[in-house]
């Protein structure tokens, strides 16, 4: 099988060849270790999609434009604090090597439904139809080059993270109960965007896409059951009908132990789940026994193992998340997150990585997870 193939047997709950390798991203400073390049040379998207193919990987999420401006200094307060163009307040103070863009998040300038209004007015988003002339020639190009041989799902959105992080965590808790109102409408116009989003990517004949969402943190649910239903659920499940009724599949990354709200993520339509992080108690195995023949589970190789453990803890873990998923099919392993390096560990984390593609070659085959540790 070719890696379009793979990964379209995978996320029907279908057993491919082998278990397909699928990744959220590899940055391009572990792709120049690999390759013996400056990572600049991979801003080409051609060229990652070239080293992705090398390395053996069948598909993975990508963006394409910058319809959301998260990160990018919007409106400036200070020399060190700025707004993003979503209404996320970014500190250069607090600056560390893990941030994104050289800043991190230190809360949500859109704590009040004036403040949200107000800014909105004054630093319009683009519309969907504005990004597709920008974006879609750049995606046409990735799927040439990728062919057969790599699966693109492009990223389309999300509803609950991109609406938490510009009201703040504190307040939007809050709004819950004294302001629903508002927290719906916040969460309306972001599925309305990502819906816009996946319908121009599926009139582009994407087969899979993918949303962003992160419902959880290490310990559950960032909101109760009761209130994701009420609050997340509709809009998740309207955004898997126009998918579904597009002939495209629906991908969810969420972090943390999304557990508690697997059978309605099910129930909303969701295809694929992608994370499934290990040190958030996720334990595969369980999850595969109670859903796994209701939709399809990704990732699971955690980055702490990847960054700081050796290559012999890598292909241990490898294996074991294959003999506990990959059994019936519907299972494609990767990072629960793109991999970027923790630390000073480029060099171990590329030969992680690297650690990771041999396990995967020589454990994924169907015929040798069938035969259990």
């Amino acid at each position: 099988m070719k890696a379009r193939e793979r990964v379209l047997s995978a996320i029907q709950l279908e057993e491919p060849d082998q278990v397909p390798h699928f990744e959220m991203g590899v940055c391009h400073e572990i792709l120049g270790e690999i390759f013996g390049q400056y990572p600049g040379f991979f801003e080409e998207r051609s060229k990652t999609i070239q080293a992705y193919i090398n390395l053996g990987i069948d598909g993975s999420m990508m963006e394409f434009g910058d319809m959301w401006g998260y990160g990018v200094p919007t409106m400036v307060m200070s020399e060190e604090l700025f707004v993003d163009g979503m209404g996320n307040m970014f500190s250069y103070s607090m600056r560390t090597r893990t941030s994104y863009k050289g800043a991190f998040y230190v809360g949500g300038y859109l704590s009040t439904p004036e403040k949200y209004e107000k800014f909105h007015k004054e630093f319009p988003r683009p519309e969907p139809s504005d990004w597709h002339h920008k974006s879609i020639p750049a995606y046409r190009e990735a799927l040439k080059v990728a062919g057969d041989d790599f699966f693109v799902v492009p990223v389309t959105g999300g509803i609950f993270e991109e609406s938490i992080t510009p009201i703040g965590h504190a307040d939007f808790f809050r709004y819950i109960y004294t302001n629903p109102r508002f927290i719906h409408r916040v969460l309306k116009y972001e599925k309305d965007r990502t819906i816009e989003l996946t319908k121009i990517y599926a009139d582009e004949s994407a087969e899979i896409v993918a949303l962003e969402d992160d419902y959880s943190d290490k310990h559950g649910p960032q909101i109760t059951p009761k209130h994701w239903m009420q609050f997340v659920f509709p809009h998740l499940k309207e955004i898997a009908d126009v998918c579904h009724k597009k002939g495209t599949f629906l991908m969810l990354h969420s972090c943390g132990n999304v557990e508690p709200l697997m059978p309605y993520i099910i129930e909303a339509g969701v295809d694929a789940i992608q994370s499934l992080e290990p040190t958030a108690g996720i334990s595969l195995g369980r999850v595969k026994e109670s859903y796994g023949d209701k939709i399809c589970l990704v990732g699971n190789m955690d980055l702490n193992t990847l960054g700081l453990g050796t290559r012999d803890e890598v292909a241990k873990l490898a294996r074991e998340s294959i003999f506990a998923a990959a059994p019936s099919g519907g299972y494609m392993l990767g990072a629960t997150h793109g991999i970027y390096p923790l630390t000073d560990n480029v060099h171990k984390l590329s030969k992680n990585f690297i650690a990771l593609k041999e396990a995967i070659e020589r454990y994924g085959g169907y015929a040798f997870s069938r035969s259990g540790l």
